[in-house]
């Protein structure tokens, strides 16, 4: 079976926002059935790259953190589903 993963990072407005930090969410879609959670980092719009999905910067002052993190799940992620797949799970 032919397993279709995406995974994506991006920003997340509340409502009546204004200005300062935003929650960054992830958006996990296997076999088009979409799951969203929030990946407990906040960070500043501009320091977004909404292109790439990715914190703009190379320093850790300037994001890099997030980055590391969401490669690393992004990873482990990937690495689940080949096991599931392996395993006849899914």
């Amino acid at each position: 079976m032919n397993t279709n993963l995406n995974i994506l990072f991006y920003l997340k407005k509340p409502r009546g926002y204004n200005s300062g930090i935003v929650p960054v969410y992830m958006r996990i879609t296997i076999n088009y059935q979409r799951s969203e959670i929030s990946i407990g980092r906040e960070i500043e719009p501009s320091k977004w790259d909404t292109a790439r999905r990715r914190a703009k910067g190379t320093l850790l002052q300037d994001y890099k953190h997030i980055n590391i993190e969401s490669s690393g799940w992004m990873q482990e992620l990937a690495t689940t589903i080949e096991e599931l797949k392996t395993d006849r799970k899914y």
